[in-house]
């Protein structure tokens, strides 16, 4: 299975590496598979499409916004699935949070999300 580092078009530069890493190590604790971008039978392709960070007039709470669209296919370019992950986190500026540890936290979610679809997707493909 390969799984190229998720494009990033955004101005959040950065964002895409930890993605990767979480939707990587998901892939292997999920689906234990091996990860090979020469010889992959199937390719889990990202991209971060929409990131924004919310203020709140008055609170001491802010907001990440990620949105993360996703296409799983075989080497042959037969999708098997797709889809797109939304999600928004508060964090607390005061205490020291940021929309990075956000972005994190959002990401692994992300990752645990997306590699649970494309492992279902994969018992259908059998059964």
């Amino acid at each position: 299975m390969a799984i190229p580092v998720t494009v990033n078009d955004t101005r959040w530069h950065g964002i895409e590496a930890p993605l990767t890493r979480f939707l990587r190590t998901e892939a292997i604790r999920q689906l234990d598979v091996s990860l090979d971008s020469q010889s992959a039978d199937y390719i889990l392709s990202t991209e971060i499409g929409r990131v924004r960070r919310r203020h709140f007039v008055g609170t001491v709470v802010t907001a990440s916004d990620l949105q993360i669209h996703w296409s799983f296919q075989t080497s042959t370019g037969d999708k098997i699935a797709s889809g797109t992950f939304s999600r928004s986190l508060e964090f607390l500026p005061g205490q020291g949070e940021d929309p990075y540890s956000a972005f994190d936290e959002i990401s692994a979610s992300a990752a645990e999300s997306i590699l649970m679809e494309i492992a279902a997707s994969l018992h259908r493909e059998v059964y």
